[in-house]
């Protein structure tokens, strides 16, 4: 991960406000007299639709019987891919977002 990341609600809240505060201002040459160059803040609040997302995990018992003659921890395997899938699904809506929702 490139940021890190905050939680704000749990899994109930379907829309989050996160507080953002930009610094603006100038300088200007030293002068006796000189009223120019300024300082200010711009504040905004930035709101972000959360998006849950799942993934199924399953076997049959003859594919646990088949991998288990060939000494394949199959359930691992199946859990291990569950996990990578779920984990590049996350990097991807982290950098793009989801089409349709406010939480890029």
């Amino acid at each position: 991960m490139i940021l890190g990341e905050a939680k704000k609600g749990d899994w109930t809240i379907i829309t989050a406000t996160f507080p953002v505060i930009e610094s603006t201002g100038e300088v200007s040459s030293y002068g006796d007299y000189n009223e120019n160059g300024s300082v200010s803040a711009n504040a905004d609040f930035a709101q972000r639709q959360s998006y849950h997302y799942q993934t199924v995990t399953q076997w049959g018992e003859r594919q646990l019987e088949m991998s288990a003659l060939a000494e394949i921890d199959y359930v691992a395997r199946v859990n291990i891919a569950s996990a990578i899938v779920l984990d590049k699904f996350q990097n991807n809506s982290y950098l793009y977002g989801v089409a349709g929702l406010q939480n890029y």
